[in-house]
């Protein structure tokens, strides 16, 4: 028997002292070719097995695109939570997303790419 999966939780922080100061500023993201991409494996920690559902590649590769963003493109920004000290447990809580926040997320992005 498989053992049970949880939703995907989600913690986005930063020392407090980063986040007093909203470091928040407009950037790139870079559209790269997905060919030489592998998943991340999975990380033991004690008797969990941590999944990490996020790609990396083990050689360079060269942007295809590139989209510009400004913090408010980021759909989470103000659930972003201080840590009282490096090392230390964030003072928030994971969020779980929901299937159709992050649908109209991707939407978003999607427009963007290709209006």
């Amino acid at each position: 028997m498989k053992p049970a999966v949880s939703e995907p939780r989600y913690v986005f922080s930063i020392s407090q002292h980063a986040l007093r100061q909203q470091p928040w500023r407009k950037g790139m993201v870079y559209l790269l070719p997905r060919d030489t991409f592998v998943n991340q494996p999975s990380i033991q920690f004690g008797p969990y097995e941590i999944r990490v559902p996020q790609l990396a590649s083990l050689v360079p590769v060269k942007p295809f695109g590139q989209l510009e963003v400004i913090p408010e493109d980021f759909p989470f920004l103000k659930y972003i939570r201080g840590m009282m000290t490096p090392g230390y447990r964030s003072t928030g809580r994971p969020c779980r997303l929901a299937r159709l926040g992050l649908d109209r997320q991707l939407e978003h992005v999607r427009s963007k790419i290709w209006s």
